[in-house]
C-alpha cells in the first residue's frame, strides 16, 4: 500500500511510512543491510551485574557492523543493550523493570516523586526509583535510606537481585 505523503520517487524499499492515531505521521527510513544476529530493544535503563556490563563491553568489538549502524540510528541505545545481550548465551535475562517510576498519561517524563510516594515506592519491590528532586522534597531520599538501613539483607526490597539482568528486552 502506497502512503500517499512518502514522497513517490523513494522506493519503498528505502523507505516506508505510518500514520499513528491522532494523525502524526512518521516517515522510517529501512537500512537494506542484513545483518548476522537478530535485533532488541528495551529500556535506556537496565540493571546489569558485573557478567553482564563485561557483555555489552565487549558486543561492539565483536559486531562491528552493527556499532556502524548504530552510530547513524536513532536512540541506538535502546536497542544495544538489549541486543548484546539478548545474543549473549552466557546471559539470562530476567523480568523487569526493577525501578519504580510514574509516569502521569500523556506526560513524555515521569512525576517528580515525593515523600507522598514512599508506601508507594517501598511496595512496588523496586531496587531503584526515579526521579527526585531535593527541591522539590528534600526528606523523601533520606526516608528512603532509613526504610533501607531498616532492611536485614543487602537485596534491600521484597524481590531479591537478579541472576543477570533484570530488564527485559
Amino acid at each position: 500500500m502506497q502512503v500517499p505523503w512518502v514522497p513517490p520517487r523513494l522506493p519503498r524499499r528505502l523507505a516506508y511510512g505510518r500514520t499513528l492515531p491522532g494523525g502524526t505521521k512518521l516517515l522510517g527510513v529501512r537500512n537494506p543491510a542484513r545483518l548476522d544476529l537478530p535485533l532488541h530493544v528495551s529500556s535506556d535503563w537496565p540493571t546489569l551485574n558485573r557478567k553482564a556490563v563485561r557483555s555489552v563491553l565487549g558486543f561492539p568489538g565483536r559486531h562491528p557492523r552493527l556499532m556502524r549502524r548504530y552510530r547513524h540510528g536513532f536512540v541506538a541505545s535502546e536497542s544495544l543493550f538489549a541486543t548484546a545481550l539478548m545474543n549473549d548465551p552466557e546471559i539470562s535475562v530476567g523480568n523487569g523493570p526493577h525501578r519504580y517510576f510514574d509516569f502521569p498519561p500523556g506526560s513524555p517524563n515521569p512525576r517528580t516523586l515525593t515523600s507522598a510516594d514512599l508506601d508507594a515506592i517501598t511496595a512496588s519491590g523496586a531496587h531503584f526509583a526515579r526521579k527526585f528532586d531535593p527541591a522539590v522534597d528534600a526528606d523523601v531520599l533520606d526516608a528512603l535510606d532509613r526504610r533501607r538501613a531498616d532492611r536485614p539483607s543487602r537485596a534491600s526490597l521484597d524481590r531479591p537481585w537478579p541472576a543477570e539482568t533484570s530488564e527485559s528486552p
